[in-house]
């Protein structure tokens, strides 16, 4: 009879923003545990690696430049509206 153990969680919510889980936890239907779970999830594996920022400019090669701008007299033709 060995099950996973799942650790809980604690949390001290405003009453405003615990009514708003609830709702929207409902409307996908699942739980409060659930729905919180599976944001925080989504927040925590959502994000930019340590450090990303450092990473422009850190290229040394000439085939990272800026193009050129294009003359405007090289678009195309638009229909007038």
């Amino acid at each position: 009879m060995g099950g996973i153990i799942i650790p809980q969680l604690s949390l001290y919510i405003e009453d405003d923003t615990l009514k708003t889980i609830e709702t929207q936890a409902k409307i996908v239907k699942l739980s409060v545990s659930k729905f919180v779970s599976a944001i925080l999830k989504e927040h925590l594996n959502n994000t930019w690696p340590p450090d990303f920022q450092n990473i422009f400019g850190s290229i040394k090669d000439d085939s990272f430049l800026q193009p050129a701008s294009i003359a405007f007299s090289m678009d195309a033709e638009r229909e007038a509206l």
